[in-house]
C-alpha cells in the first residue's frame, strides 16, 4: 500500500529554544513519507542555524526565511509550496 506524502508546515520566528526538539521528534518517526517546510519570519536567534543543520542531514527538511504578515500568511505560503496530499 502506498502511503500519501505528508507535508508538515512549520511557521517560526525566534524559535531557537524549541525548534530542535520539534525537528528531533519529526525525524524520529518510523515513517519517512513526509516533507518538512519551515517558513521563518527572519529570526534573529539560533532558529535558522538549527534548521539548516537539520536540512543538511535530512533532505526532506527545508526552510524559507523571509518577511511575512503573520502566522497565517506563513501557513498560506507553506500550503502553496507543499507537495503532499496531506497538510499538517
Amino acid at each position: 500500500m502506498d502511503r500519501p506524502l505528508i507535508s508538515v508546515i512549520i511557521p517560526t520566528f525566534n524559535s531557537g529554544s524549541v525548534i530542535k526538539r520539534c525537528l528531533d521528534a519529526i525525524v524520529g518517526q518510523n515513517s519517512k513519507n513526509f516533507e518538512v517546510i519551515i517558513l521563518d519570519a527572519v529570526s534573529n536567534d539560533s532558529t535558522l542555524e538549527i534548521v539548516r543543520g537539520f536540512g543538511i542531514e535530512h533532505d526532506f527538511i527545508w526552510c524559507v526565511s523571509e518577511s511575512d504578515n503573520g502566522i497565517y500568511d506563513a501557513m498560506n505560503k507553506g500550503i502553496k509550496m507543499a507537495k503532499g496530499e496531506w497538510l499538517l
